[in-house]
């Protein structure tokens, strides 16, 4: 009797206990985790860059008008002429008048008429004491040489860029010569160039035209900078823009001589002649000139 009365409790007691669950149950009974969607932090970093873009946009935007009111305060401060303007007011100077893009008399082959030219140009150069030398031809300079100490007229002439020898026409050198004393009366101790000869087309207001540069007929020189006696160095790129008085009195000086063709400048081309001076030397191969 006493083992059916125990029976009955058991049986009671284990129908009101909890049912026992495994720790993995537990677990994979939990309600799922809330996860920030995955396009959540995208759409940050491109709202990020949309307003880094926006911002160099208007930064950009900001800075153009300074740019174009820049150059133009530039351009106005260099009171810029064109290259006929400055041969109508040089008109009595007396430099040689060239009909078309090579100087007057000027042939290829070199002819005998170019040569008693460039004869006289040697007996010049032999009277100053220059100290020249036969060059190798090249391009279509007419009476190649060099000058080993590239002293003219008592003037220092480095190059920025190449390395000796320079080869250039005997008219080159001989108004470099020409022109040493009156740059020393300026100042002018040491000048610094670009290039003498190149083969290259000639090139104006950042257009390159059909003829062929005087570069490559060895008669012309691109001037970088000037160098005065304390030391000082004055630089086409930089100093003219400021209105220098010592590239404004070479300029001047330049443009009065007859031994030279008008000086391209930051004045008359602030495109392809915004950095150096073009010097190029005037001279006329007609038979029977002696200049």
């Amino acid at each position: 009797m006493w083992r059916a009365v125990v029976l009955v409790a058991a049986m009671v007691v284990s129908a009101s206990a909890q049912p026992i669950t495994r720790p993995s149950q537990v677990t994979a009974t939990k309600a799922p985790a809330t996860k920030t969607p995955a396009t959540t932090a995208p759409a940050k970093r491109a709202t990020t860059k949309s307003k880094t873009k926006t911002a160099t946009k208007k930064a950009t935007t900001k800075r153009k008008p300074v740019a174009k009111a820049r150059k133009k305060r530039t351009l106005k401060t260099l009171k810029r002429v064109t290259v006929e303007q400055q041969s109508a007011q040089l008109a009595s100077v007396g430099r040689v008048s060239y009909r078309g893009d090579m100087p007057p008399g000027f042939e290829w082959p070199v002819t005998t008429e170019m040569m008693d030219v460039e004869k006289g140009c040697e007996a010049e150069l032999d009277g100053a004491r220059v100290d020249w030398q036969h060059a190798e031809a090249v391009g279509k300079i007419a009476d190649p040489i060099a000058v080993p100490a590239m002293v003219f007229g008592g003037v220092a002439y480095h190059s920025k860029w190449e390395k000796a020898p320079f080869v250039m026409d005997c008219q080159l050198a001989r108004m470099l010569v020409r022109l040493g004393p009156k740059l020393a009366a300026l100042g002018v101790k040491d000048v610094t160039f670009g290039s003498v000869y190149r083969n290259t087309l000639v090139r104006f207001g950042g257009v390159t035209g059909k003829a062929l540069s005087r570069h490559a007929l060895g008669l012309a020189m691109d001037v970088v900078s000037f160098t005065d006696a304390s030391g000082r160095v004055v630089v086409v790129e930089t100093d003219y823009p400021k209105r220098d008085a010592l590239l404004l009195a070479i300029e001047e000086l330049v443009d009065h001589d007859k031994d030279w063709r008008i000086l391209l400048t930051p004045k008359n081309d602030p495109i392809s002649h915004k950095d150096h001076y073009h010097l190029e030397a005037s001279i006329d191969f007609s038979a029977g000139s002696s200049r």
